[in-house]
């Protein structure tokens, strides 16, 4: 992960959020919720350190695991990913 700021690390914060979110969205079960978190994390987790969850990273941030400019890019990432993921449910739900 490193401490440098990167781009990728902020693409894979907001698709892998994206997928979290979609599959929240999707279904209430919490099995492929769980499926889908974990593929997140085994696609992107070595890349921004698999997040996700602005919880979280508000955590290791006050963990000391990344610094401040980091968490609020990492959640501007969330969000965003957080936002298309709705806005993409809304489309396929026609609501």
């Amino acid at each position: 992960m490193g401490d440098k700021l990167e781009m990728e690390q902020l693409f894979a914060e907001c698709i892998g959020t994206y997928i979290f979110f979609m599959c929240i969205l999707q279904s209430s079960d919490p099995l492929p919720v769980a499926i889908g978190l974990l593929a997140a994390i085994y696609i992107f987790g070595k890349v921004s350190g698999g997040f996700f969850n602005t919880t979280l990273t508000i955590i290791m941030y006050l963990k000391g695991t990344i610094d401040v400019v980091k968490m609020f890019a990492y959640i501007a990432a969330q969000i965003v990913g957080g936002v298309l993921a709705l806005a993409t449910w809304k489309i396929l739900n026609n609501k």
